[in-house]
């Protein structure tokens, strides 16, 4: 299994809205979950808008988070 992330756009400043997309391939059904422990002193879950479905997209799958920068990132 191999999974990045990417954000779209690479930089914010507070006060934006922002995409990061989750993408995991070598894998047959879609991962059950993201975890953001890793990352929750800067984003933590206050600043989670919205998630979708996780999607196939060729061999790979894909999730998309907006969130909101309360500091520029």
């Amino acid at each position: 299994m191999r999974a990045g992330a990417a954000f779209d756009p690479a930089r914010v400043e507070a006060g934006d809205t922002f995409a990061l997309r989750v993408l995991v391939s070598g894998v047959q059904a879609a991962p059950r979950r993201v975890s953001f422990a890793a990352w929750h002193k800067q984003l933590p879950a206050a600043n989670m808008l919205d998630r979708s479905e996780w999607t196939r997209s060729g061999a790979q799958w894909v999730q998309r988070f907006t969130l909101i920068a309360f500091d520029s990132i």
